[in-house]
């Protein structure tokens, strides 16, 4: 997650020092999480952040290809 957070602007240079799970989402298809960061250089940024983290999966059904495009 530290590597995907790095490729947004202002977040370059962040380490992530602890995770805390907010929320799973239905069918275990992602979470909601907030990160608790630390930077290397003085910046403005929040001492945490919520990303969610979504991984859906196709079990068949029309409500899964709705959400997953190919």
């Amino acid at each position: 997650m530290e590597k995907m957070l790095r490729n947004v602007k202002g977040f370059e240079n962040i380490k992530i020092k602890a995770v805390e799970e907010v929320q799973r989402l239905w069918k275990n298809q992602g979470k909601i999480v907030r990160l608790h960061i630390e930077s290397d250089t003085p910046t403005q940024l929040p001492k945490t952040i919520i990303v969610k983290y979504i991984n859906p999966t196709d079990d068949g059904t029309v409500s899964s290809q709705r959400k997953i495009k190919l």
